[in-house]
C-alpha cells in the first residue's frame, strides 16, 4: 500500500472544482471541495470539519472513496443577526448569550457585530468588557459612536 501511494502522481491542480472529491495525502482522509479561496488554496469539507489545505497536500479521490454523508451533517443555512440586546440581562446570563452570539457570528462569517447592553448604571457594560479582553475569538472592542448607540452598545471586531 506505501509504494502505491508514492507512485500515484498528484494530477494537474487547475482541475479542482468545487464539490470534487479530493484524498489528503498526508492522513488519507477523503472530503470534498467547498470553495477555491486562491490559487494555491482550497477550503475542504472532510466529515463535518472544514479546513484550508494547499492544493499540493491533496489528490482526486474517486467517488467511491468519498464517505456517505448523512442527513445529520446537512448544513441549514439561518439568518444571523449583527446585534444581540442584552438589556434586562444578569452578568452571568449575558455572558452566556455573547458567547452562543459569537459563535454564530463567526460561522456566519461576520467580521462585526454589536452588543447592546444600554447605559444605565454601567455594571453589565463592565461585565461585557471584562469578558470581551480574554476571549480569543475577538479582534478587538470599543464603545459606540454617537451614530451607533453611543456608551450603550459595544462594538467587536471578531478575529
Amino acid at each position: 500500500l506505501h509504494t502505491e501511494l508514492e507512485n500515484e502522481q498528484p494530477e494537474e491542480t487547475s482541475q479542482f472544482e468545487i464539490g470534487s472529491p479530493v484524498r489528503l495525502k498526508r492522513s488519507n482522509s477523503t472530503g470534498e471541495i467547498l470553495d477555491i479561496i486562491d490559487e494555491d488554496t482550497l477550503l475542504i469539507l472532510i466529515g463535518d470539519l472544514k479546513i484550508k489545505v494547499k492544493k499540493k497536500e491533496i489528490l482526486h479521490a474517486k467517488k467511491q472513496q468519498m464517505p456517505s454523508r448523512s442527513s445529520a451533517s446537512v448544513e441549514e443555512k439561518r439568518e444571523v443577526k449583527r446585534e444581540i440586546d442584552l438589556r434586562g440581562m444578569y452578568g452571568d446570563e449575558a455572558v452566556e448569550a455573547i458567547d452562543k452570539f459569537i459563535d454564530e457570528a463567526i460561522l456566519s462569517g461576520l467580521h462585526r457585530v454589536d452588543i447592546v447592553h444600554g447605559k444605565g448604571t454601567g455594571a453589565l457594560r463592565k461585565r461585557v468588557t471584562e469578558y470581551l479582553k480574554f476571549d480569543t475569538r475577538v479582534k478587538s472592542s470599543r464603545l459606540g459612536e454617537w451614530n451607533e448607540g453611543g456608551a450603550g452598545v459595544t462594538v467587536v471586531e471578531l478575529s
